[in-house]
């Protein structure tokens, strides 16, 4: 009986020792997943504050109505070091340039994949003004031209620009490189009011096609996210459009998830639709 007892307490004793041990490695992995990158440029503070600020500063009082902040959170989840990304609304290209840092920073970090493969960010936008604009702060960040590809082209047309490139660069496997697909829905952001009045905005009719698109090629593991605005004008419809796409997807290849703040009237809205299965 008394060696009964004495087993008992070492067996007691190694599983406390064994759940400590096992919730220490789960706080680790928490904390690295969203840790600072340490090769992030301090002069952009909002994408270095996105590589740097937990989860819980993202859902807490101060930041949990950004679902763009949110947004990048997904995406350096899932990018890996040989993923080819890709903005689907590129704007003034700070999307397309926090993508491109997270996956160098995979790749810096040996976070899947090979990271001898020479990938590209993607970027469409029907305005030159965008194209112009992105192109600047890729080259202001000293990013080779050769490590980007900006085309003034309707995002629905991305499946032949991405999938015929990486066709070529795997030997006939295609998509296989595309991890991350985002898009920011509505207009190219400006201080002028009456500017943006004015400004050519994403449509229900190209955005469903161009979802549809980044679905069929996103790899396993990879993510679409989708920022919809409700407030801009044929935003509703358009928001109504990509979650019926998203709500026919099969439970079985994809995970769609929605974040939006409900307290808060007309507050952009963040699907994200994870790959889980060809």
């Amino acid at each position: 009986a008394r060696r009964a007892r004495t087993l008992a307490r070492l067996c007691a004793s190694a599983r406390a020792s064994a759940q400590a041990s096992t919730t220490a490695a789960a706080l680790k992995v928490s904390k690295s997943a969203f840790a600072d990158d340490a090769d992030a440029d301090d002069d952009d503070d909002d994408d270095a504050r996105d590589l740097r600020e937990p989860m819980e500063v993202t859902l807490g009082t101060r930041d949990g109505t950004n679902v763009n902040r949110l947004a990048r959170r997904v995406w350096r989840a899932c990018v890996r070091a040989d993923d080819d990304v890709v903005d689907a609304t590129l704007g003034h290209g700070h999307d397309a340039l926090a993508l491109f840092r997270m996956r160098e920073h995979a790749k810096a970090s040996g976070a899947g994949g090979s990271s001898a493969r020479v990938t590209m960010v993607y970027g469409f936008d029907i305005m030159d003004e965008a194209l112009t604009s992105a192109r600047g702060l890729f080259a202001r960040e000293g990013v080779d031209e050769d490590r980007f590809t900006f085309v003034r082209e309707c995002h629905s047309t991305m499946d032949g620009r991405v999938n015929n490139a990486n066709a070529d660069a795997s030997g006939g496997e295609r998509n296989a490189h595309v991890g991350v697909v985002c898009f920011n829905l509505g207009y190219l952001p400006s201080n002028d009011r009456d500017e943006r009045a004015v400004r050519p905005r994403t449509s229900i009719d190209t955005t469903v096609v161009a979802l549809q698109k980044a679905l069929d090629m996103v790899r396993v593991g990879g993510v679409v996210t989708v920022v919809t605005y409700v407030k801009h004008d044929g935003g509703a419809d358009e928001h109504a459009a990509v979650v019926d796409v998203l709500k026919s997807l099969s439970p079985k290849k994809f995970n769609c998830t929605t974040h939006a703040v409900v307290n808060r009237t007309g507050a952009p809205v963040l699907f994200a639709a994870i790959r889980i299965a060809k």
